[in-house]
């Protein structure tokens, strides 16, 4: 049967008769898929060694030849990467991995006014230094006529990305190698990598060849390409899965020295570390310096050799964080009180989608006011600003699942934009003032239309537990099992039922069991900030049936406390 929360309609699927008599432990891990014990030992002990063949992707001994021509008569090498922790991490992979062979490399990492991809700067700057190869990571995909610039100059160029892919070879970067697992005859290999993940399995097939089967590099590198996985908030199965989870290993016990000093300065090597600590404490600092300045500290922290120097460098990153989280708290609040004075004081009365703009809200900072919007109003958000330089107006904008930003950008906005593109989830674009507001409408009507196709959200429950369960299932060391946690791979969900709850604050609950005889007692933090719980918590709490809980411990020996998922409610009296 399902159970209608605040957030969402929630199932618990049918076990087969043969599982209804397991214990809850295989009963959970059954609704996950993993009841085959070779799944289960790659997916909560899986090793480098568990890898799949790297030379499932295209072009990858191509690649290795490359490489190989470059470490043997050491020419310098040119990197050219993105402004993002994804970008970042895959130059600063290539840039530890060339000087492990005392190969001459230059990284070119662009700035946000530069945008993203490859520059007339940066081919210019490539041309000017003769490299013996060029390499773009995370970017390349879509560069076709600055590749053909490169080509014409005599510089080798090899592509190490993992953006969409078209079906027109006509219309691929025009590369001596391009390695893309979304290449259409990428057939086998596994497609959801980070760009980071594909530099990393160039390196593997490179170690497994050339290097004579020694991975003791990768293993010195996998927490770069881990919290990089993390970061571009890739699917957490299959080699994600894997990369990431050896990667909070790694984190927790002999990170990489920038990684050390970061974690140092965040009170973090102590304690257990999950992939929230990595998404929303190590990837902002990371990011900061990128959204207000350039990104060019991050990447020197991922290669820093002197720990006073990665000193420095983070205490750089935090000043940057400190500075991007008051232009965004700043910006949000303008951004609300905007559709308020516009929409009103309901939003359930407000548009299919939101949309808001201030010339003065930094560029850095645009995409991030947009998924705040997003996740409070539970619909898609669009944010605009205006470029300083040439009056050009810029937005970001997050969504939803079922409503496809890039369709709705294509369809729709593409009358009025100056560039855009993105994909399901995000997207950027650009227009000239008097396109603004009708590019702006075009965007609420578009969402509009997928919004009437979309079915009501329903998610999956693990199991159904009481409350003395979670103590005696140590439910929590099963969702420290199954981290690293996101997309593909949830932390595990279970409804609690037989329990009353109350809160003084709306963020805190206290969670008790509601039988009249157990002592159970447990503290709930609030994990989602939908306007249906900020804005009306003290009267939905009278109405908790259950909550949908993911049980955790925050330190080694601590009390178990529960993240609080969503809220199971009683219809309110009288139906109304």
């Amino acid at each position: 049967m399902p159970w209608e929360g605040l957030l969402s309609a929630w199932h618990l699927s049918d076990l087969p008769a043969q599982w209804q008599a397991r214990p809850l432990r295989e009963q959970i891990l059954w609704r996950r898929g993993l009841h085959d014990p070779t799944v289960q030992r790659r997916f909560f002990e899986g090793r480098l060694a568990d890898l799949e063949s790297p030379h499932l992707l295209p072009d990858v001994e191509k690649a290795v030849a490359l490489l190989g021509q470059v470490i043997r008569h050491k020419e310098l090498v040119f990197i050219a990467g993105d402004y993002d922790v994804d970008g970042i991490s895959s130059a600063a992979l290539l840039g530890r991995f060339l000087e492990r062979w005392d190969v001459p490399y230059h990284i070119r990492l662009p700035t946000r006014e530069e945008g993203y991809g490859l520059s007339p700067a940066i081919i210019e700057e490539a041309i000017a230094q003769r490299p013996g190869l060029f390499i773009s990571v995370d970017c390349g995909t879509k560069n076709v006529a600055e590749i053909a610039q490169l080509r014409a100059a005599g510089i080798p160029v090899l592509v190490c990305d993992h953006h969409t892919v078209g079906d027109d070879k006509r219309m691929w970067p025009p590369a001596d190698v391009f390695v893309n697992p979304h290449r259409p005859d990428a057939s086998g290999a596994y497609r959801e990598l980070s760009a980071a993940g594909v530099v990393f399995k160039v390196l593997q097939a490179y170690l497994l060849g050339e290097g004579g089967g020694d991975l003791t590099l990768l293993e010195d590198l996998v927490d770069i390409v881990g919290v990089a996985t993390l970061a571009d908030v890739v699917p957490l199965s299959g080699e994600n899965r894997l990369l990431s989870r050896l990667a909070l290993e790694k984190l927790q016990a002999e990170p990489i020295l920038g990684y050390r000093v970061l974690l140092e300065s965040l009170y973090l090597r102590a304690r257990r570390l999950e992939s929230r600590d990595v998404v929303f404490r190590i990837v902002p600092r990371l990011n900061a310096v990128g959204r207000l300045h350039r990104p060019d500290p991050a990447l020197e922290l991922l290669l820093a050799k002197d720990a006073a120097q990665a000193q420095r460098i983070v205490q750089q990153l935090d000043s940057y964080n400190r500075e991007r989280q008051t232009l965004q708290e700043r910006a949000v609040k303008d951004a609300i009180e905007m559709l308020r004075r516009k929409y009103g004081d309901h939003p359930v009365r407000w548009p299919a989608a939101l949309v808001v703009a201030n010339a003065n809200w930094h560029k850095g900072i645009i995409g991030l006011v947009a998924a705040k919007l997003t996740e409070r109003y539970e619909r898609p958000s669009a944010v605009w600003t205006r470029r300083p330089e040439n009056g050009v107006w810029v937005a970001s904008a997050r969504s939803v699942e079922g409503v496809p930003l890039h369709e709705v950008l294509e369809n729709w906005c593409q009358p009025y934009l100056l560039k855009g593109g993105g994909h399901a989830m995000a997207a950027g674009f650009s227009a000239v003032e008097e396109h603004l507001r009708p590019c702006s409408r075009a965007f609420i009507e578009g969402v509009s239309h997928y919004l009437k196709e979309k079915p009501p959200k329903r998610s999956a429950l693990d199991a159904v537990v009481m409350p003395a369960q979670v103590r005696e299932e140590a439910l929590d060391e099963l969702t420290r099992a199954f981290e690293p946690v996101g997309p593909a791979n949830p932390a595990p969900r279970y409804l609690l039922q037989g329990v009353r709850v109350t809160s003084l604050d709306g963020e805190k609950l206290t969670i008790y069991a509601a039988d009249g005889i157990s002592n159970e007692a447990f503290e709930g933090r609030i994990a989602f900030s939908s306007y249906k719980w900020t804005e009306g918590w003290p009267e939905v709490v009278k109405r908790v049936q259950g909550v949908v809980v993911t049980p955790f411990r925050p330190w080694e020996n601590s009390a178990v406390q529960l993240k609080v998922r969503d809220v199971i409610i009683a219809p309110p009296p009288g139906g109304q």
